[in-house]
């Protein structure tokens, strides 16, 4: 009985043990017969993690018995990047897509840090095209000073959608890596300085309080 139970226990941990590490499968539509890498940054340079070969139907597997460092990860294919995905606790993802479509195209099952990523990027591209009209009448030589106030305006309305989608994204996923990502991102808010007894504002101020909270927003 006592080697029963040690058995169960040796298969236990060794289930356990397997299931460590990172299994990222994708499937791209039009892609096939060919080689991709699995790339990660450190500071301003990237290197490849892994490699797989992509089949006929466009499947292809990264997988190794040892997690990744989370963080920021892209795939690549003849030196060049196609996409960025986001590897935070959980590492076991679904990608499929369409070849020269990447982001519009893609589908994740399995996590939601990169649901929750792809989401961001999608409403940015949606923002990104709305500001074009306003970015092109404040470059305007021939735009009036009107026209461009109102343009500043319109685009501040833009920046204030993309902030408090962001935000909501924060507040409702606190824990997870593209909160902190997002987060991270964001501008740190100086408040008006104080006035001091000569009746002028603190000009150090922004000066002090910058360097004070310049960490706040990272993990």
């Amino acid at each position: 009985m006592k080697f029963i139970y040690l058995f169960l226990l040796l298969s236990t941990a060794l289930g356990i043990h397997a299931q460590e590490g990172y299994r990222l499968d994708f499937n791209i539509e039009g892609l096939k017969d060919t080689t991709v890498y699995l790339g990660h940054y450190y500071g301003e340079s990237t290197f490849v993690k892994d490699t797989a070969r992509v089949d006929q139907q466009g499947n292809f597997r990264f997988s190794k018995s040892r997690k990744l460092e989370p963080g920021f990860y892209f795939l690549v294919l003849n030196r060049n990047r196609l996409f960025d995905f986001l590897i935070g606790e959980n590492q076991s993802i679904s990608f499929k897509t369409k070849k020269d479509d990447y982001i519009p195209s893609l589908e994740i099952k399995g996590d939601l840090n990169n649901t929750l990523y792809l989401r961001n990027l999608l409403f940015n591209a949606e923002m990104n095209k709305a500001a074009q009209p306003w970015i092109v009448a404040i470059n305007d030589s021939t735009s009036s000073e009107v026209a461009r106030t109102n343009a500043r305006e319109e685009l501040n309305k833009i920046n204030e959608k993309v902030m408090a989608f962001q935000n909501e994204i924060i507040s409702q996923h606190p824990d997870l890596m593209i909160s902190k990502v997002l987060k991270a991102n964001q501008t740190l808010k100086v408040p008006d300085p104080p006035i001091l007894e000569n009746g002028r504002p603190d000009s150090t101020f922004a000066y002090h309080y910058y360097r004070e909270h310049f960490w706040d927003h990272l993990d």
